[in-house]
């Protein structure tokens, strides 16, 4: 696990990851995380082939917020994650998938950064390097996947 991982990130990471194996079951039937193995990407999802290989279709990253969708005037994760998905993008497309305190899971496909960048992140812990190199999304760029609220945010 990451140094500043803890274990519910984790459960929220399957969590979400399952979420999207039932949201489209005949586009991924699997997923492995990838932290373990030092990629800056959470995991990759998959579709068996024929011959029984699992091909790799999209890689993803996860995060649990607690704040709802929408709340701050746009989103923000490391730039890091966007070199990550550039890296890997001639294997698979990566996307984000962020679950929101009122539950709403959005996703954005990485692929579609428009070049924004600002230097931020969360204030400085004891040996965390949090604040960084910023990717900005604007929330038109992202897609609701889940919308549990009645009025569907309106």
């Amino acid at each position: 696990m990451p140094e500043f991982e803890r274990e519910n990130d984790r459960l929220n990471q399957k969590e979400i990851a399952d979420f999207i194996l039932r949201r489209w079951p005949l586009r991924y039937d699997g997923y492995i995380f990838l932290s373990a193995m030092l990629y800056r990407l959470d995991g990759v999802l998959w579709k068996k082939e024929e011959n029984g290989l699992q091909k790799p279709k999209l890689f993803f990253e996860t995060k649990q917020r607690t704040v709802p969708f929408r709340h701050f005037e746009n989103y923000t994760i490391s730039s890091s994650k966007l070199i990550a998905a550039r890296d890997l993008r001639n294997i698979a497309p990566a996307a984000l998938f962020v679950r929101f305190s009122d539950q709403v899971i959005a996703a954005v496909d990485l692929a579609k950064h428009d070049g924004t960048f600002v230097v931020g992140g969360r204030p400085p812990r004891p040996g965390s390097p949090d604040i960084e190199p910023m990717a900005v999304f604007q929330w038109e760029q992202f897609k609701v996947i889940h919308d549990p609220r009645p009025d569907g945010g309106v």
